[in-house]
């Protein structure tokens, strides 16, 4: 790919948004039953860990890779 030809723009150049992996939790194993369940949709929401990968343009698919150790 050559250069963006939005590159340095203030009006309709890059725009970039975050880019995450999402790992969903285990479920709750209930004490009396021994299944495992859900409490709500909320519950499994608030508990998902996001892991940021890169952010990338909307307009033209130009990436910045996350900083390596």
């Amino acid at each position: 790919m050559t250069g963006c030809p939005r590159a340095g723009r203030w009006i309709g150049g890059c725009s970039f948004e975050a880019r995450h992996d999402r790992i969903p939790p285990e479920p709750t194993v209930d004490p009396v039953l021994g299944f495992p369940f859900y409490v709500s949709t909320m519950e499994i929401e608030a508990r998902t860990k996001r892991i940021y990968v890169r952010d990338v343009c909307t307009r033209c698919g130009k990436t910045i890779e996350r900083g390596g150790k």
